[in-house]
């Protein structure tokens, strides 16, 4: 069986925050059932991983970085959400007024006029039809999350492997992702190695 948090990479491509983390959040719940059952049962390989990393989030330091990245835990709406609300018709006031009930962030008449800005113009882009200002908005919520990306797009860099239970004991410390499919496929049991 396959389980897939797949809003993790749509969130990753928007540089959404909020629905990066809680989308992690439910995936960490589903591997925690799928490890219990494993851990039960003494036959079942629970293998967590990733296809390819995504525009590489992460904290920078500062002195309110954890006050300002636990602001995330307490978002009643991702990125994507609020900006499908805005419409061209929105004044820089109701922008604010938005984000500010949804996610606690209070953005300046500058920042709210430069998010509206963007929204008489079409994209043919498969992650962001709408042409929805998604990093604008993550570049202007990082200073009050302490959340950057290196971009929007898929990235090069390594990526999580775990293991747990029969076979875990093959897993090597580095794999190149094309030896993925048949190593798993050993792993199972499925073919020989």
């Amino acid at each position: 069986m396959q389980v897939e948090g797949g809003k993790v990479d749509w969130a990753a491509h928007a540089n959404d925050a909020p629905a990066l983390i809680y989308d992690q959040v439910d995936f960490d719940e589903a591997l925690a059932v799928a490890l219990a059952f494993a851990a039960e049962d003494g036959e079942t390989l629970v293998v967590a991983t990733t296809d390819h990393g995504n525009a590489n989030p992460g904290l920078f330091y500062g002195s309110k970085a954890n006050q300002n990245f636990e602001k995330l835990f307490s978002t009643t709406a991702t990125n994507e959400w609020v900006l499908n609300q805005i419409t061209q018709n929105y004044t820089p006031a109701q922008v604010i007024e938005l984000i500010e009930a949804k996610q606690r962030i209070v953005l300046n008449e500058e920042d709210a006029r430069a998010i509206l800005s963007r929204y008489n113009k079409d994209s043919k882009e498969l992650y962001n039809p709408g042409n929805l200002p998604f990093a604008d908005f993550a570049a202007m919520q990082a200073k009050h999350t302490n959340v950057q990306w290196a971009g929007t797009n898929h990235s090069a860099d390594h990526v999580e492997l775990a293991m747990f239970g029969p076979g875990a004991e093959a897993m090597p410390h580095f794999m190149e992702n094309y030896r993925m499919h048949q190593f798993l496929l050993e792993a199972a049991g499925v073919v020989a190695g």
